[in-house]
């Protein structure tokens, strides 16, 4: 299942409420976050869609990253050959760093190739991969910005609460 074309776009999405202050934003702080989505089409026409995001800025350098230096090494590959294609972006980016930047966007790559092999079995991801739920509990992670206070984080959880979602991730009291 070859790899005929990979296409990158970025997006710019807007919290509510804004992930970063008044005072943080007038300083340069995005009050938005970039998201990275990767399109992957096989020759056999299935395609599959992944992303990544970024808080702090990055997106362009994302973009670039995908377009001129891990697209053109992936085209005509096995998308089906998840670990081989991993292998490969890590020794052929070397020079340019094996962590941070590089793996953030492959792994909107990877997630686009899982989602190619998902739709190739005919099988939604948990149970191509062997899970056994039909559901998980889910969890909101964007009701606690560090700028907010602890009032301020409640009052925006509680909604969540009542409509029976089982956890809360945001910052912790100490505002790490």
């Amino acid at each position: 299942m070859q790899i005929q074309e990979i296409k990158f776009s970025l997006l710019s999405i807007p919290t509510n409420p804004t992930r970063s202050s008044a005072t943080e934003i007038a300083a340069g702080r995005s009050d938005k976050i970039t998201t990275l989505v990767v399109r992957v089409k096989t020759k056999s026409g299935i395609e599959g869609i992944g992303f990544a995001y970024s808080l702090q800025g990055g997106g362009k350098a994302m973009l670039a990253l995908g377009q001129e230096d891990l697209a053109p090494i992936l085209i005509n590959e096995n998308a089906l050959d998840n670990e081989k294609l991993a292998a490969k972006v890590y020794w052929r980016t070397q020079t340019i760093g094996r962590t941070g930047l590089v793996q953030q966007v492959y792994s909107a790559i990877d997630i686009a190739l899982w989602d190619i092999k998902g739709k190739a079995a005919n099988l939604p991801l948990h149970k191509l991969l062997g899970g056994f739920r039909e559901s998980i509990p889910a969890y909101i992670s964007h009701t606690g910005w560090l700028w907010m206070s602890v009032g301020q984080i409640i009052d925006l959880s509680k909604p969540y609460l009542d409509q029976g979602v089982m956890g809360l991730r945001g910052r912790n009291l100490a505002g790490s």
